[in-house]
């Protein structure tokens, strides 16, 4: 048994009301075994998902992040 989160699951359409949850965003449909992700109900549910899913970054162009951390006053350092 497991469950299948959706981030952004409320505005999914779930006519059969597969989807559980109360949150502002997050909802999940439980799983009881392997068998129900062939489930067209649920099949429905994963499709609507990846369309309004972000598409993922492209590996062939690579790019840097960088994170610094800018600040009036440095704390003094502890003793060793």
């Amino acid at each position: 048994m497991g469950q299948l989160f959706f981030f952004h699951g409320v505005g999914l359409p779930d006519p059969q009301k597969l989807q559980k949850g109360s949150g502002n965003t997050v909802r999940h449909i439980v799983i009881e075994n392997a068998s129900d992700l062939d489930k067209p109900a649920v099949k429905a549910v994963m499709k609507h998902a990846l369309e309004r899913a972000d598409k993922p970054l492209d590996k062939a162009n690579r790019s840097r992040i960088i994170i610094k951390s800018i600040s009036a006053k440095q704390r003094p350092r502890r003793p060793a």
